[in-house]
């Protein structure tokens, strides 16, 4: 099945130039502003477009390192997943010991200041260790479990509500209630916001900013989009939806519409997202709606 957010590129690139000649237009008038095309900007905007749809191919591998996955051709990943367990488990023990051979190691001595900058590197070196393989077991584990197609085949497929409006309308409502709130966590959680700082990382703002997309989703644990598979929703559906919400909010990274009148008390606008994208301190984490 052809992902349907990228099956519209074609549109991404057209928008872009009618963009960028009308910001050029403009800035011919009232000057340059932070949405012009800078040319080193929108080629890293593409840049990281493109190997966002390497996320797939990340949250396949990282699939492997489910520590007790069951059913067919889980097996290796079982296996892996428990090698990469028990590492970040001895690796947090190292950390432990050498934490703690540092903190009462003789200073007073040569040999005592030897073995404590020894057990920094040690415990720099697990700890990153620890939390990396724990942190992607972790993540892997709850995608596992909160897929659409393992809910969809346990509980969702002797419940299937069909192709009609009602799962339509569940899997578009969910689907952005979903988002809303893995957004809000993206700012407000530390290994979260990791994954989402690239989208943020331009000085710029118009339509390539939207194309700014981590690769690292994997590694980052979420509201399940797919929960309402375990109810009868199909899972096609389910990703059509997630298409359709993220085709939506391309659009809006844009500064050639202002306002759009009595729109914006319902749905998230172009002004709406240059708050979210907004530097100002009063305006940093704010509206982290999708559509």
């Amino acid at each position: 099945m052809v992902d349907l957010s990228v099956a519209v590129t074609p549109l991404y690139f057209g928008t872009m130039a009618w963009e960028r000649h009308a910001l050029a237009r403009r800035a011919e008038v009232e000057g340059p502003s932070a949405a012009d095309y800078d040319r080193p900007d929108t080629t890293t905007s593409l840049a990281m477009g493109v190997l966002s749809l390497t996320g797939p191919i990340t949250a396949y591998l990282v699939s492997f390192t489910v520590p007790f996955a069951t059913g067919k051709g889980r097996g290796r990943s079982g296996r892996i997943g428990k090698v990469v367990l028990g590492v970040a488990a001895t690796a947090a023990v190292a950390t432990t010991v050498a934490d703690r051979v540092a903190r009462t190691a003789d200073t007073a001595t040569e040999a005592g200041r030897r073995l404590k900058a020894r057990a920094r590197k040690v415990a720099a070196v697990g700890g990153v260790a620890a939390i990396a393989g724990a942190g992607t077991v972790v993540a892997a584990t709850s995608a596992h479990l909160t897929s659409a197609s393992r809910w969809w085949r346990r509980k969702g497929a002797a419940r299937d509500m069909g192709n009609g409006i009602v799962p339509w309308a569940i899997a578009m409502t969910w689907w952005d209630f979903a988002y809303y709130w893995n957004h809000r966590f993206m700012h407000q959680i530390r290994s979260q916001w990791a994954i989402h700082v690239v989208h943020h990382s331009s000085e710029h703002y118009n339509l390539s900013t939207a194309l700014r997309q981590p690769v690292a989703g994997a590694f980052g644990v979420w509201v399940p989009y797919g929960l309402p598979a375990r109810f009868g929703v199909r899972p096609a559906i389910i990703e059509t939806s997630r298409a359709l919400n993220l085709i939506y909010q391309y659009w809006f990274h844009t500064d050639t519409i202002r306002t759009m009148g009595a729109a914006e008390a319902v749905l998230n606008t172009p002004s709406h997202h240059r708050v979210h994208h907004g530097s100002n301190q009063r305006y940093l984490d704010r509206n982290h709606g999708g559509i």
